[in-house]
């Protein structure tokens, strides 16, 4: 779970730690832009839909709500999507995507509520604009 205050904008770092995969990072009704690899501030995407990060490298991203996206409450919470590379592997994974929530307001131990959206029905390699 990440933890955000109710703001237009919001950084947060995202690291892999495969020792081996590729993976796609995306946030439900968000965009996100790179403003930093590897600790090296770099000239700042344009908002992407999603990134792909390499093993062992960190990313700082900005991360705002997508301005396309018309919501009724701008503080709902979204599912963080991470979607492993397959075609490095010579089986499929039985386990190539995980999840996590995006929660904003107050810290907490566990989510308040759960994304409203389905969890399947959001998939990575459907995600137009990412790298």
């Amino acid at each position: 779970m990440i933890q955000i205050r109710t703001r237009p904008l919001a950084q947060i770092a995202i690291i892999n730690t495969a020792g081996f995969a590729v993976f796609t990072i995306s946030i439900d009704d968000h965009l996100m832009v790179v403003l930093g690899v590897d600790a090296i501030p770099i000239t700042p995407s344009p908002p992407l839909k999603a990134i792909r990060i390499n093993t062992g490298q960190r990313y700082r991203v900005a991360v705002c709500r997508d301005p396309n996206v018309t919501s009724t409450d701008v503080a709902a919470p979204a599912w963080i999507r991470a979607s492993m590379q397959q075609s490095a592997f010579p089986a499929p994974s039985p386990q190539p995507s995980v999840l996590g929530v995006l929660q904003y307001g107050r810290l907490t131990a566990k989510p308040r509520e759960l994304p409203t959206t389905d969890p399947d029905t959001y998939p990575l390699a459907a995600v137009s604009g990412w790298r």
